[in-house]
């Protein structure tokens, strides 16, 4: 939690002293691959990459029931992201994917819950929020060294050639509008969310670039898993 940056600290703080409840939520996603078959899916959580950081979770659990602090504690699934990237839906999959990430949390923490994005997504307003959040994070005017580097990023991380120039592009356009949707739909959903990173994660500019709406919070980072 040190290297969080003031301001998320100072804002997390204000909610403990005021005993607001709290979300602290982390992202978890399955692997997905373009084939030659089509896209595929690999639901097993990979329980011994997780296992290298359990320590600092299981830390940060004890400390939080320790000082009797009210709060949630959330993964998050973004099980809509083939359908958003590719036009596949993915169903079984994410929800074995899901069940295998509940089970190995609740392990740690009985309470916590495992959530799909689709199944927020199924709530009318919510979805009607989150279409419009990402038609304004296509359009938003987004730093070009940024975009230059979700571009390579996507370009290479779904297949194991780097995908043409023209895909790379839409791939990484539609991951800003992702990143402002499912930005809005926590906010509009969960209490209070603070999203725990590990310091690999550091680079958190795709959660502000666009806000929906424009005067919603800044989302809290605590950089300790």
């Amino acid at each position: 939690m040190s290297i969080a940056p003031p301001e998320n600290i100072t804002r997390v703080l204000e909610l403990i002293n005021n005993n607001k409840p709290i979300t602290f939520f982390s992202w978890k996603m399955f692997g997905i691959k373009i084939t030659q078959e089509g896209l595929i899916a690999n639901p097993i959580f990979d329980t011994d990459e997780a296992d290298k950081y359990i320590t600092k979770e299981k830390k940060f659990i004890k400390t939080l029931l320790e000082l009797g602090i009210n709060f949630k504690y959330v993964k998050l699934i973004p099980d809509e992201l083939p359908k958003v990237f590719f036009g596949v839906n993915l169903p079984k999959e994410s929800t074995s994917f899901t069940v295998n990430v509940s089970r190995y949390f609740k392990q740690i923490y009985s309470q916590t819950k495992a959530i799909k994005l689709s199944d927020l997504l199924s709530n009318r307003p919510l979805a009607l929020v989150y279409k419009k959040a990402f038609a304004k994070g296509q359009t938003e005017s987004i730093d070009p060294k940024k975009f230059a580097k979700e571009k390579l990023s996507r370009s290479i991380y779904y297949s194991d050639q780097p995908l043409p120039d023209d895909e790379g592009t839409i791939l990484a356009q539609k991951a800003f509008g992702l990143f402002a949707a499912e930005t809005a739909i926590i906010f509009k959903y969960f209490t209070n969310p603070v999203l725990l990173a590990g310091a690999r994660s550091i680079d958190t500019y795709k959660y502000e670039f666009s806000k929906y709406p424009k005067d919603r919070p800044i989302l809290p980072k605590l950089f300790v898993l």
